[in-house]
Parts: C-alpha cells; sequence; structure tokens
C-alpha cells in the first residue's frame, strides 16, 4: 500500500512523491520531532543543588498538591504572611472524625476521588469585596526550573499561585499542553467558582493557552500573552522553508494547531499582551516581518491591553513598570482591590539586552532552511 503526497502549484508546493505508509511515517515522525524541539526547545529538568535550593525558596510559602485528573504534577502555592486583606486562604484538612462542631469555621466537604474524607475549613469573619484570585503560571520548562521571584510580585498582591509539570514532556506538542492546562483550569475552577484566574503565558505557551482560557467560555479567567503567537504555521514558516511541505503542514494540523489565532477573539476574559516597543528586537516575527503579539493585540484591541517593553528584546526579564503596568489593569478592572507599587529591589535584575540579539539573531532566525 502506498501514500501519494500530492505537491503542486495550487497549494504553493513544489513535486510529487510517492512513499510506503512506513517511509512516510519516518519521515512523518522526524518532522514532529523538529517541530517539538523547535517550538519547546527549553524544557529542562533539574537536580541536586539546583533542586534543593529551589525547594528552600518554596519553603517560604504554604504548598500543596493540587489533585487534578492524569495525577498531574501540579502545586498550588499561597502566602504564609497574615494579612486583613488576603485572599484563598482556606485550608484543605484531612479528616478522620465526624466531630466538626467544635471548629469556629465555616466548613464544607470537599468531594474527593476514593471517597476521601476531607473537608474544606474557611474563616467565618466576613472580609469587605472578598474576591479569590488565582495565578496559573504556564511555562514552557518544569516548575523547578523557573524562579520564585517571577511570581512572587503577585503573591504579594493577593494571588495565589499554581504551578504544573507537564504530563508527557518529552512529547510534549501544543495540543498536550492545552489538554494539560485544561485539566489545572477545571480543577481550579472547581476548588474556586468564584475566583478570579489569570493564566500567565510566554512565548511558545502562548498559544496552547489561548486555546484552553478561551474553550473555559468564562468571563473570569484572563490572560497574560507575553511575547507569543497564535498561528503555528506562520511560526514555522517564519524560520523554515520547509513549512511549506505537506507532510510538515500534516504534523503541524495534527499536533501543534488549535485554530488559536482565532479563538483570541472568545476570550471573555481580559488578555493583556506584552511585546518589545521596537519591531526588530522581538523573534516573534513573521517571514512577512509582521509582529505576532501586536497581530494577535489588534484583533481585540477594543477589549484588551497591549504593553511595550521598553529597552526589552524577546528573553528581557519584566521591569518593575512592567509589573505596575500589570497590576493597574488588574486593579482598573477589578480582577484586584488594589497593589503595592514596586520598586527596583522587589523584581528579579534587568540586564542589557545581548549584542547577539540585538543585531544578528533577528536576521539568523528568518527562513534559511
Amino acid at each position: 500500500m502506498t501514500v501519494i503526497t500530492k505537491i503542486d502549484n495550487n497549494n504553493n508546493l513544489w513535486f510529487y512523491q510517492k512513499v510506503s505508509n512506513k517511509t512516510y511515517q519516518i519521515i512523518y515522525n522526524i518532522f514532529k520531532k523538529f517541530l517539538t524541539t523547535v517550538l519547546y526547545p527549553g524544557y529542562n529538568f533539574i537536580s541536586g543543588k539546583e533542586l534543593e535550593k529551589f525547594n528552600k525558596k518554596l519553603a517560604h510559602y504554604n504548598i500543596r498538591k493540587l489533585e487534578c485528573e492524569n495525577d498531574l504534577d501540579a502545586i498550588y502555592v499561597s502566602s504564609k504572611k497574615e494579612d486583613a486583606n488576603r485572599v484563598n486562604r482556606d485550608m484543605i484538612i484531612a479528616l478522620n472524625t465526624t466531630d466538626q462542631n467544635h471548629l469556629p469555621n465555616n466548613i464544607r466537604n470537599l468531594e474527593c476521588e476514593n471517597d476521601l474524607n476531607a473537608i474544606n475549613v474557611s474563616s467565618k469573619k466576613e472580609v469587605a469585596n472578598r474576591v479569590n484570585r488565582v495565578m496559573i503560571i504556564a511555562l514552557n520548562t518544569t516548575y523547578q526550573d523557573h524562579k520564585p521571584k517571577h511570581w512572587d510580585v503577585f503573591v504579594e498582591n493577593g494571588f495565589d499561585i499554581v504551578l504544573f509539570n507537564h504530563s508527557n514532556p518529552k512529547q510534549l506538542t501544543t495540543k498536550t499542553f492545552a489538554a494539560d492546562l485544561s485539566i489545572v483550569l477545571k480543577k481550579v475552577r472547581e476548588e474556586k467558582p468564584e475566583s478570579q484566574i489569570v493564566v500567565k503565558s510566554y512565548c511558545q505557551s502562548t498559544l496552547p493557552s489561548i486555546s484552553a482560557v478561551a474553550d473555559m467560555n468564562d468571563a473570569n479567567i484572563h490572560l497574560i500573552c507575553d511575547r507569543g503567537y497564535a498561528n503555528p504555521y506562520e511560526m514555522t514558516r517564519s524560520f523554515s522553508l520547509m513549512a511549506k511541505m505537506r507532510i510538515v503542514k500534516a504534523v503541524i494540523k495534527d499536533h501543534f494547531d488549535l485554530e488559536s489565532d482565532e479563538k483570541i477573539k472568545k476570550i471573555k476574559g481580559k488578555v493583556i499582551f506584552l511585546t518589545p516597543d521596537k519591531k526588530s528586537l522581538d523573534q516573534m516575527v513573521s517571514f512577512k516581518g509582521k509582529n505576532f503579539t501586536r497581530e494577535l493585540y489588534e484583533k481585540t484591541k477594543h477589549k484588551n491591553f497591549l504593553i511595550e517593553l521598553e529597552n526589552s528584546d524577546h528573553f528581557t526579564r519584566w521591569s518593575k513598570d512592567t509589573y505596575n503596568k500589570i497590576l493597574k489593569i488588574f486593579k482598573d478592572n477589578k480582577i484586584i482591590e488594589d497593589f503595592k507599587k514596586l520598586g527596583e529591589k522587589d523584581v528579579l535584575t534587568v540586564y542589557p539586552i545581548r549584542f547577539f540579539n540585538k543585531y544578528l539573531l533577528y536576521f539568523l532566525v528568518k527562513s534559511w532552511l
């Protein structure tokens, strides 16, 4: 049996190819591996002293496992600080007794798998304008490979944080990423039905995050889209002419395309887009020279926000000004009540743009292959 791959002028491809099913599958898998490596290059497992260092930093927070489907590795992080305005301070307690009358709190049964006897205990004290806030960090690496100071700013401003690792990182694609994020979103919404949820995405994680957030169809779920893209074909075409091959298009459709460039219009919550103030300093640019993030913003600018990152390229950390602008948007849209304005010491050091990134990388990522 053979597979005929027709490549003609009508779809901008160049030749006819006749191969066996087995050969086609081998070539298909090679391109799938290539795209997975290119689109998700930085997935890093840490161990030894690096892991110990991360765990020591995490010890400053309250941590619990977020019980998700497929035994997804997800944790729920909240502040240990006592704050009268602090939200999301509920505690989940597993009990072997039904004697709950002595507890001076609001109590509800927490429905868990395997009939686990667990309850959720929250304060009876009324907090004015009480609002639950959770931020889910959608990373392109393990959460152990991500400095807590990136998100500690949000903890200090009333957010709890959810971190998760992908169920099958060695086979990570956009579609598996979106499936894992959807599991986490549904679990957080189940536990916090009234909460304001923000998904923080960056670069490759924006595409699956757009899809997962749009599919939730929830006006209280918002998205930070930091220097990202939504069309995997345009992204692949920006650095390789091989994207014009039909077999590559098939791989993209099967594993990477979620129609996020259209789904962005369906997100009911707010979206904050971030991109460098100078187009030439961001590597998220199509082969036509258009900035992917700006194009997404233009589709929804009537209701969403664009923050231009000064003196930044694709890899530059957020400055205090960027965090303050994001927090102000949260406040103006009633996602938070107020925020603490940040200084230089509250964020990670922002380093100058490297010479290579500023003058050479923009040209090297164009379609040379």
